[in-house]
Formats: structure tokens, C-alpha cells, sequence
């Protein structure tokens, strides 16, 4: 795959993430690429929601192998003040409130109307995507001791209304 189609396959899926959030009650939600242009240095994620209980820097990831150690690194460099989020595009699936979404456990029952999720606590993070599609949120200890909430994006949206 070339780096064009690659970006453009990335894009759409931050321009479908963002139609998704839209359409659940934040309105006028657009990717940042869309709000700030292709020129910026430092993007707040790939979609920024001010309007949340407490503003979300979502890292939108549409590839077929996982780097969540990078991703989570990266989304919380750009966040700045907000909660650092990745949400990964699971092959095959239409389905967005489904995806996979990562985001600092203290974050999400602190900052945001988390859930309290499995007290499982899963190390890694193929087990952690395998139980969210059951369980629909578990806890997920990295390998830097890291704690993260690994939950539905529909339930990080539904954590994140005022």
C-alpha cells in the first residue's frame, strides 16, 4: 500500500469516527485535520472533543497490526490537557461502537463517567481486545505497569457526555 492510500485510508476512518460522534450528541465534530488544515505541527489527536466532560485527543488507527505501545505514547504526547485516547479499526467490522479503544484507566473513571471495568486484569494486549469483545470493558496492565481501560468506543462515548 502507498503512503497516499494509506493516509487516505487513515483519514476516513478519523472522518467516520468523527461522523459517529455527531451523530451520538456531539455536534459540529470534525477531525482536526478538517479544523486546523494539513500544516500543523502539533495535532490534539486525530479527532478532538472539547465539548465532553472532559476533553478527549482521539487517536484514530486503521492498520492491521497492533502498536499500542507507540499509539498510547503518541496520543498522550499530543493530548496535552485532554484524555488521551486510541481507538483501533477492527478488520471486517462496520461496527464503531464495537472498536477497540484504549485510554488511561484513571482517566476514565475519574475525568470521565467510566464504567468500573472487569476486575481482570489482562497483561497483554491481544487478551485484552480478545475479553472487550465479549465483556465490552477490562482493565489492562502494560508492560511499564501502566494501568488502561480497554473498552467499547460506543461506551467511551456514552463515558464522555456531559
Amino acid at each position: 500500500m502507498t503512503g497516499a492510500t494509506s493516509r487516505r485510508k487513515g483519514h476516513r476512518f478519523e472522518t467516520e469516527v468523527a461522523a459517529f460522534l455527531r451523530d451520538r450528541g456531539f455536534p459540529g465534530q470534525t477531525t482536526t485535520r478538517n479544523a486546523l488544515g494539513h500544516g500543523g505541527t502539533r495535532q490534539p489527536g486525530d479527532v478532538y472533543v472539547a465539548d465532553a466532560v472532559a476533553p478527549l485527543a482521539i487517536e484514530c488507527k486503521n492498520v492491521a497490526s497492533s502498536q499500542y505501545p507507540t499509539w498510547l505514547r503518541q496520543a498522550a504526547e499530543q493530548a496535552g490537557d485532554a484524555v488521551p485516547v486510541v481507538v483501533r479499526k477492527t478488520a471486517g467490522s462496520s461496527d464503531i461502537a464495537a472498536f477497540p479503544t484504549v485510554l488511561p484507566l484513571e482517566d476514565y473513571m475519574g475525568r470521565l463517567n467510566g464504567l468500573d471495568p472487569l476486575v481482570t486484569v489482562v497483561r497483554t494486549r491481544c487478551e485484552a481486545e480478545e475479553l472487550v469483545a465479549r465483556y465490552g470493558r477490562v482493565r489492562w496492565i502494560d508492560d511499564h505497569g501502566n494501568r488502561w481501560a480497554v473498552v467499547r468506543f460506543g461506551e467511551l462515548v456514552r463515558a464522555a457526555r456531559p
